[in-house]
């Protein structure tokens, strides 16, 4: 048995969700990054890298929305 709930049975007092959009500049490595993806420089992208973690860019638009939210290209 599936316990389910509908909206109205849900908390009615909360404030509705408020979205903020704060845009800031890429950091250096990260424009480093972008322009290798966008470019398909494996040589760049596969250093340090071990031969099974060479980068998969079939899917390039995924692949730059990671460059931009990796949280170790972030200082």
């Amino acid at each position: 048995m599936m316990l389910r709930r509908l909206k109205e049975d849900v908390e009615k007092n909360l404030a509705p969700k408020e979205e903020t959009i704060i845009e800031v500049e890429l950091t250096n490595i990260q424009k480093k990054y972008y322009r290798a993806i966008l470019e398909r420089n494996f040589t760049f992208l596969a250093k340090g890298a071990g031969q099974a973690n060479v980068p998969n860019l079939l899917n390039t638009m995924m692949e730059l929305r990671k460059c931009c939210n990796h949280p170790y290209l972030i200082n």
